[in-house]
């Protein structure tokens, strides 16, 4: 109760002694009534106490819930970082690798008395590595650009960096299959 209301109360109060017919009021009477008020003052403070420490409680709860659900994003947002380089890694190592491994082929077979023919029946093959490298790179300077893209709050661009970013790994891994199958065809018939 503030003390706007108390003084509302108070004039409730004779207002009502009034309307009976009253007018005087004791000293103890008053004196009570006073007593009375207080009491009901120092209930309606420890009751907004209460009431502060309760949203205080809730506040603190919802500051701390809030905090979980960052870090718990940032650590997913890492996570998701973390496998999408593993991802760009493999592309590339797995397309640079076969590229090299087949020029030491060709490298063999024009050196050597094995018939010219399969270098290119194998340079097929050696273009899509080549390619596959190529878009395993492009997929490396997506991932800059989505960066960018989200660092700038451009989140419709971010993520449509990211699912073409994604598709370029994709493309990366087809080239190495398409690669891998071309040279073994090729070996095969040798």
């Amino acid at each position: 109760m503030n003390s706007k209301e108390l003084l509302q109360t108070i004039n409730s109060a004779i207002d009502d002694a009034k309307s009976t017919g009253q007018t005087s009021v004791s000293i103890d009477g008053l004196k009570d009534y006073l007593s009375y008020l207080e009491d009901d003052l120092k209930d309606s403070d420890r009751e907004h106490a209460i009431a502060i420490e309760d949203f205080k409680a809730a506040n603190d709860r919802n500051i701390a819930h809030a905090n979980n659900l960052a870090q718990s994003e940032n650590e997913m947002f890492r996570s998701v970082i973390t496998a999408g380089q593993a991802a760009l890694k493999a592309s590339l190592i797995i397309n640079g690798g076969a590229a090299l491994a087949l020029l030491a082929l060709l490298g063999k077979v024009w050196t050597g008395s094995e018939e010219l023919s399969i270098a290119g029946d194998i340079s097929g093959a050696l273009i899509m590595f080549c390619t596959g490298v190529l878009y395993a790179a492009m997929a490396t300077g997506g991932t800059y650009l989505c960066q960018f893209a989200y660092a700038k709050a451009w989140g419709f661009v971010g993520h449509a960096l990211n699912i073409l970013t994604a598709g370029f790994v994709f493309a990366s891994y087809s080239m190495f299959y398409t690669g891998i199958h071309s040279a073994a065809s090729t070996l095969a018939g040798i």
